[in-house]
């Protein structure tokens, strides 16, 4: 991290899966409750 910081550039080796939610595919995840849920 330091180097990063002093503006040396680093060799990326490692890939951070991500999975993009958009209109077509919301309803395949699952959310983390809704207001009502954590207000009791």
């Amino acid at each position: 991290m330091i180097q990063n910081l002093n503006g040396e550039e680093i060799e990326q080796d490692y890939i951070i899966p991500v999975s993009v939610v958009d209109a077509e595919n919301v309803n395949d995840f699952q959310g983390f409750g809704n207001y009502e849920e954590k207000a009791e």
